[in-house]
């Protein structure tokens, strides 16, 4: 996940702005199990069992497991197919810097040219 950390440093956005950015990043992300059943890797009725077996481990050891090592562990999902859609996760949920000019903290402008601390990999799609 590409956190610009460089906005801060450079005094376009306070560390709050950052981490509600981050909050609201978060919450814009599909579940992945939304995607499994969106690919059809998974009916609906397996994803609440999982999430019912989530539930029930978390109160037997108060440990929240990842959807996803959960469904593995059920025989739902296989580690290819758990990739995949994390891959998507990433693909679908936007740029950090994109959420901070939806919520009017940054003008887009201020983020067009060379990034040279953001990796290509980064969860809006966007090069470097």
């Amino acid at each position: 996940m590409y956190i610009p950390f460089e906005l801060i440093d450079r005094g376009m956005v306070s560390s709050d702005q950052l981490v509600q950015a981050l909050r609201h990043q978060v919450a814009l992300r599909k579940p992945v199990g939304q995607l499994a059943v969106d690919n059809q890797m998974m009916r609906m009725g397996e994803v609440f069992d999982v999430l019912a077996q989530q539930r029930d481990l978390a109160q037997s050891s108060d440990t929240r497991l990842p959807f996803g090592r959960v469904a593995i562990q059920m025989g739902y999902l296989n580690r290819a197919q758990l990739g995949e859609l994390m891959l998507q996760q990433l693909d679908q949920t936007p740029g950090v810097d994109e959420v901070l000019v939806d919520e009017g903290v940054l003008d887009a402008k201020v983020l067009v040219g060379p990034r040279t601390s953001r990796p290509d990999n980064d969860v809006s799609g966007q090069s470097a």
